[in-house]
């Protein structure tokens, strides 16, 4: 197959390469953890920049590119480089077109007359909607989308290699060994629940308990909530960290408590790294985190669920590193870069099958 893949994960283009698949990436090589160097095979590279749906330049030079390249598969994983591949094949006679997937990653439900929704994921050229949890896939079917051409398709995940140990990342936090550390990694925004989170830490008050939140934003009630006096010098609040997952070993709890999820990567990233986690049931995060295997998953906007959970795994070691050690099995079988590009091939096949049909 030639396969365009337009702002993907390195790990997946590696993959495809060394499946015998001919792939142009753009732009994915930019902010991934592999080196170009390490790449073989019938690959090309290429950086298109934009951040809107219609970006005149942009549509230009991946025309040009797809009429260098000739793929039979354009997959975007973006909605603005979704329009972009739109747009680009647009005039081009059917016998040389390339079928366009896309990539949708949170569940909010398309808009049937919203022209931003038209020009990508409800185009009718759209050939099939990969989804980043089920909780998505059904979001689209609900949608209108024909539920034949949404395939679940998991974010994909490789381990990380942590330049400082837990107790080097502790001692500039200015933790012990001691402390039972319980750490989130999200943007400060209502939606991702970082004031639930803090609601149970104050619900709890247990002077041994660090919380670390690692992201960047201003949600004014979790600012509010960082300033109590049971938090006030237990509380880490770190902004935006890059490579953030390098850090994740120094917990000893990862909580995501979200009022909406498609799938969170940190959470995937936690379980690779064999850390037990606590989650809310919103979205994809419960199709991960099997209840009281992988982990404990709570209601949604339920803090004092959560302070529940959060303390029982405080107060029992064995059953987290069990947990934890669940979690890597489940994220290896469900989100390895091999997991990941069987699923992509899958719908590759199918795309090009429906072609010659």
């Amino acid at each position: 197959m030639r396969l365009m893949l337009i702002y993907p994960l390195g790990e997946v283009v590696s993959e495809l390469l060394e499946r015998g698949n001919s792939v142009c990436g753009i732009n994915c090589f930019s902010a991934v953890r592999i080196p170009t160097d390490k790449l073989a095979g019938d690959v090309a590279l290429a950086t298109i920049h934009g951040d809107k749906k219609i970006d005149f330049q942009a549509i230009r030079q991946l025309r040009r590119k797809i009429e260098e390249f000739r793929p039979d598969i354009i997959h975007a994983f973006t909605p603005f480089t979704l329009s972009w591949s739109l747009f680009a094949t647009s005039f081009m006679p059917r016998s040389r077109r390339p079928s366009v997937v896309s990539f949708r990653g949170i569940t909010r439900p398309l808009r049937r007359f919203d022209v931003s929704d038209l020009i990508s994921y409800n185009h009718p050229r759209v050939a099939w909607h990969v989804c980043e949890s089920e909780a998505i896939r059904q979001a689209m079917i609900g949608s209108g989308c024909n539920a034949d051409r949404c395939y679940v398709t998991y974010n994909c995940v490789t381990s990380p290699t942590p330049t400082e140990t837990r107790e080097a990342i502790r001692e500039r936090w200015q933790l012990t060994d001691d402390d039972f550390v319980v750490g989130t990694i999200a943007s400060l925004r209502p939606v991702k629940g970082i004031d639930i989170l803090l609601k149970a830490a104050v619900k709890l008050d247990n002077p041994k308990m660090r919380w670390v939140v690692i992201g960047s934003g201003n949600d004014p009630a979790t600012n509010e909530l960082a300033k109590h006096p049971a938090l006030s010098k237990n509380i880490r609040m770190l902004g935006k960290i890059y490579s953030a997952a390098n850090l994740i070993h120094a917990f000893d709890l990862f909580v995501m408590p979200s009022r909406s999820e498609g799938l969170c990567r940190s959470l995937i990233e936690a379980m690779e790294q064999r850390l037990p986690s606590v989650v809310s049931d919103a979205g994809g995060m419960k199709e991960l985190i099997r209840h009281g295997i992988d982990g404990l998953v709570v209601p949604k906007e339920d803090h004092a669920a959560l302070a529940m959970a959060i303390e029982q795994l405080n107060l029992d070691g064995p059953l987290r590193r069990t947990m934890g050690s669940s979690a890597k099995v489940r994220v290896s079988e469900m989100c390895s870069p091999k997991a990941v590009t069987d699923r992509l091939e899958s719908v590759y096949q199918r795309v090009l099958r429906n072609r010659t049909a």
